[in-house]
């Protein structure tokens, strides 16, 4: 794990409080591997100063403690119910297994088994049992209870007799069907004695029907229906007299109609409408007009038929919009485009300007490109790169070594935020990847250690000063 860690200068005097490594673990015997590398061994040295552990191997000398064969488990484990006999106390290996196989149950290599009469009722309690499936023809009873007789009555079925209780408990009283019109009117039929009847009035419904089914059908005879055939019905008065004929064209989904022996009044004329209105005095319309128009016109008044412009040189002039046609024609690096009703003005998609005085943001999606033989000069203090972006990524400088534009690139590196350098980068690409980074030096305060350096900071090669002068670098 990359941490800070002290340099040692050469010619200094080192004074260290403690040594410390990674192959080191508390209150473990240390040994010296090949080469000289501190390690530590699996055996442990307990707080009475103590060895602790597995030795393996040859051993000369003396133990202390007890390592006899007598020092085992201080309690024995015994069996208890359900488990086959056995004792453990440490000294050897001993097997426990369930014991299952009795008079009731019987473990085998098929799995468990009930024995023939093994579970009685006395095993069951009381409501233990809530479904019985009844197969072939055993009948259950309300006073036998489960046998094989082949006799009785569904009455005596205990499980049909509770249903039928149930349900003539729930509709008794209910065999009523009341029936309401929006006037308050109404009717009540018994539907265990009466039936229930639809019957049709003259010019509404008729009905009629086959078993269950009930058939309505508009009834085209009547007074008021004059036909009532496929794709047409004409529909009368009380007297005959006037009335409206509906047809349906079924190729192009259309309905149309007429009133028959009628006049329709608009404003103060009267026009039949089986003619042809060709005039209608007295009818004066007034306000806004959408729709279309038929006619030349000469009967308007109050229309502007005259257009006056007026530009930056040349004065004023006009166009008289029933005759003339207005042009808008493009100048030095603009451009006009007609199509249909819309004239589109165009800037050139190169233009070429002598002098250019921008007061205020000059935005430059593509290259910006300075030809001048000397050096470019800035006088802000700061550059700001990446100026339009609105997250973090990466960002720099690239000094162009081939035609193809690839150079030296140094920039920040975003995801590792750093400053590093790159070669052979392209230098349209958005980001890079860093080939190495800058180390940035740390200079800590008064009493600051190393731990007080931002997380910021904290990245490999980075190097942090005391004041009192120790150096460390994080690796």
């Amino acid at each position: 794990m990359a941490t800070w860690k002290k340099i040692i200068v050469s010619g200094s005097q080192a004074e260290l409080q403690g040594i410390t490594g990674s192959l080191l673990t508390d209150d473990k015997l240390l040994f010296a591997q090949n080469g000289g590398a501190i390690s530590s061994t699996a055996i442990d040295v307990n707080a009475a100063g103590h060895l602790e552990g597995t030795f393996s191997g040859s051993f000369s000398g003396s133990i202390t403690g007890n390592a006899t064969s007598a020092d085992k488990v201080n309690n024995s484990l015994t069996d208890g119910n359900g488990i086959t006999d056995f004792t453990y106390d440490g000294s050897s290996p001993a097997t426990v297994s369930v014991e299952i196989s009795g008079s009731t149950l019987t473990v085998g290599a098929d799995g468990v088994a009930v024995n023939a009469s093994g579970i009685t009722t006395t095993e069951l309690a009381n409501g233990a049992v809530t479904f019985v499936k009844i197969d072939g023809d055993t009948v259950v009873t309300a006073a036998e209870g489960i046998s094989n007789s082949t006799t009785g009555s569904d009455d005596n079925l205990a499980t049909t007799k509770a249903i039928v209780d149930y349900v003539n408990t729930q509709v008794a009283g209910a065999n009523d069907l009341k029936i309401s019109g929006s006037d308050g009117s109404g009717i009540t039929i018994d539907l265990s004695t009466e039936d229930l009847s639809f019957t049709g009035t003259d010019g509404a419904i008729d009905t009629s029907g086959t078993g269950n089914a009930v058939n309505f059908a508009l009834d085209t005879g009547s007074a008021h229906f004059t036909s009532g055939v496929r794709n047409k019905i004409s529909v009368a008065d009380t007297t005959g007299a006037s009335g409206i004929d509906l047809s349906y064209d079924a190729s192009s989904g259309e309905i149309s109609g007429s009133l028959v022996n009628s006049s329709i009044t608009i404003g103060n004329e009267s026009v039949d409408l089986g003619g042809t209105i060709t005039t209608i005095s007295g009818l004066t319309a007034s306000g806004s007009f959408s729709g279309s128009f038929e006619g030349d016109g000469s009967g308007l008044t109050g229309l502007v038929s005259t257009l006056t412009f007026d530009g930056d040189t040349g004065g004023t002039s006009t166009v008289d919009l029933l005759s003339q046609t207005f042009d808008i024609a493009g100048g030095t690096n603009i451009n006009t485009v007609v199509s249909g009703q819309q004239l589109t003005v165009n800037l050139d998609s190169s233009i070429t300007v002598t002098d250019a005085t921008v007061n205020g943001d000059l935005t430059v999606l593509g290259t910006a490109s300075f030809q001048h033989t000397e050096n470019l000069e800035v006088a802000d203090r700061f550059i700001r790169l990446a100026s339009g972006s609105s997250a973090a990524g990466d960002g720099g400088i690239v000094v162009q070594q081939s035609a193809d534009g690839t150079g030296e690139v140094f920039g920040f590196d975003n995801p590792n935020g750093r400053w590093a350098v790159s070669q052979s980068f392209d230098g349209s690409a958005s980001e890079f990847t860093a080939e190495a980074f800058m180390a940035a030096v740390i200079e800590g305060g008064a009493g600051d250690t190393s731990a007080d350096v931002s997380a910021r900071y904290t990245k490999k090669g980075n190097i942090f000063i005391q004041d009192t002068g120790d150096i460390f670098i994080y690796s």
